[in-house]
């Protein structure tokens, strides 16, 4: 016969099926919302971490961004170079095939002017010798001879060119009359001519015939 006990108790899967007791922790309490909590940190950590993982990113574009602007202030370096080299060949040729027309056109009833001309155009080594040579025989030949002289530029080109310092080619045309010979006589010279920036101003240096 069966005791009481067995007809009284239930079975296990019953009773671990069932809510929990008072004194039993709460599953859907604080151990749940550690574990949604975990997730949140979790996610915020993926947030944290997305800025660290752009850094390399933003010094990429940082460096490109420093390359193009100093390639960009380079290429402006050598376009204002260019100018500068520009401006330099156009005025230092203007002021030779004006120079080399003062030089060139002699009238010997205006040596002075011609001289002074001459010297106030021109500095370092042909101020100098040109200097000499009018104090000596050369002036005194040009006068005593009654020589007129009248000089025309036929081309010019630049020879070479920096900032301050450029070199000019010219082929020049001059006839010369004289007490002796009073029919002009056309003379062609081929000149080089270094012009120097001195002062603002451009000024023949040296001058060689060739």
């Amino acid at each position: 016969m069966a005791g009481p006990s067995e007809s009284a108790d239930e079975p296990v899967g019953v009773l671990s099926a069932s809510a929990p007791s008072a004194g039993e922790p709460d599953t859907a309490g604080p151990g749940a919302r550690d574990t949604a909590q975990d997730g949140r940190e979790s996610a915020d950590g993926q947030r944290d971490a997305r800025p660290r993982w752009r850094t390399p990113a933003r010094w990429l574009v940082a460096a490109a961004l420093v390359a193009v602007l100093a390639g960009s202030g380079f290429g402006g370096w050598l376009l204002f170079q260019r100018h500068q080299k520009d401006v330099a060949a156009r005025q230092a040729l203007a002021a030779a095939e004006k120079f080399v027309v003062t030089l060139t056109c002699v009238d010997s009833n205006t040596m002075d002017k011609h001289v002074a001309e001459v010297l106030a155009a021109s500095t370092g080594e042909f101020n100098n010798n040109y200097s000499k040579s009018v104090r000596g025989q050369h002036r005194q030949l040009i006068v005593n001879n009654q020589v007129t002289t009248r000089g025309r530029v036929v081309e010019s080109a630049v020879k070479s060119v920096s900032p301050h310092k450029v070199q000019v080619l010219l082929m020049v045309d001059q006839s010369v009359t004289s007490r002796a010979a009073p029919e002009p006589q056309i003379d062609r010279s081929r000149i080089k001519m270094t012009m120097e920036k001195v002062g603002g101003r451009w000024l023949v240096s040296k001058v060689e015939l060739l």
